[in-house]
């Protein structure tokens, strides 16, 4: 089971949260290689964008 089987519920909510009509995914996040390394640096930047991005208000 790779990420996004794993969190689809969770993505599906942010997404719907921030607006997005679409999102990719590729790459290892797709199959079972994605790590806990490679996760910890995602989780990181997405970190940032979602600052960035933050909406006033909320």
């Amino acid at each position: 089971m790779n990420l996004h089987e794993k969190n689809s519920e969770a993505i599906k909510t942010l997404c719907e949260k921030h607006k997005v009509v679409k999102l990719y995914a590729f790459g290892s996040v797709l199959t079972s290689d994605f790590n806990e390394e490679v996760y910890t640096i995602g989780k990181f930047l997405f970190g940032i964008l979602e600052k960035t991005f933050q909406v006033e208000g909320k």
